[in-house]
């Protein structure tokens, strides 16, 4: 098997919300591993780079910090019209509100990810190139899209990690539930021949901080992710 990467993640602001509560922009104290994956992946912009997030090791003190943000909301208000030949048409005349909410951010992240990749094809010399392809990317500053951390508008910084760097030892947290990912149920076909498909239900897992460090089951992605090639 192929050894693991190490890849530090840097922030002044960070906002991982629940997404089963999307009302909500209150972050969480731990990063999601979906939100990592997505990290990650704008690094390197090779949709068969996949990764498996094993540990999460937390740096910097958890720290909060709020702001007030002004968004303007569409209502897309639909509106009838007749035309003069008789013929009745509808137009959708977006109407934009402007609302404010507030956003619970955390402050001044500093995170050392350590991941795996996997690749549909090619085995370990296949998942060896695109480590490298990672490394070099990283080592260069280059991205395929902006990183961000949660929100589009929470920027990160994707550098090599510092060698000889631990986690923060006097750092211990039970995080509680969080969201792992998505598990797609079935499709269920009825008498009649008609299909339909269920909601995707959330997976959460028991997230814990020990010495700095918050551990990953990776048993979880055999059930959100069946169709990766997992060993």
């Amino acid at each position: 098997m192929v050894e693991s990467l190490l890849v530090r993640v840097t922030g002044l602001m960070a906002c991982f919300s629940d997404p089963s509560k999307p009302a909500e922009k209150k972050s969480l104290s731990v990063p999601t591993p979906s939100a990592l994956e997505g990290l990650l992946r704008s690094v390197h912009g090779k949709p068969e780079f996949k990764t498996v997030i094993e540990e999460v090791w937390v740096h910097n003190p958890v720290e909060y910090i709020t702001e007030t943000r002004r968004e303007v909301k569409d209502l897309g208000v639909s509106s009838r019209m007749s035309s003069k030949n008789g013929v009745t048409v509808t137009v959708k005349n977006p109407a934009l509100k402007p609302t404010l909410r507030q956003y619970t951010y955390l402050y001044d992240v500093d995170y050392t990810i350590k991941f795996r990749a996997v690749v549909q094809k090619g085995g370990d010399a296949h998942v060896i190139k695109h480590h490298r392809i990672f490394q070099r990317r990283v080592r260069k500053g280059q991205w395929f899209k902006p990183p961000v951390l949660g929100l589009s508008h929470c920027y990160a910084e994707v550098r090599p990690p510092v060698q000889g760097r631990e986690p923060n030892p006097s750092l211990n947290m039970a995080v509680g539930m969080i969201p792992f990912g998505w598990f797609q149920v079935q499709k269920d076909t009825f008498a009649e021949g008609h299909t339909a498909v269920a909601p995707r239900i959330p997976i959460f897992f028991p997230a814990a901080v020990e010495r700095g460090v918050m551990a990953i089951p990776t048993e979880y992605y055999k059930t959100t992710r069946p169709d990766w090639p997992l060993s």
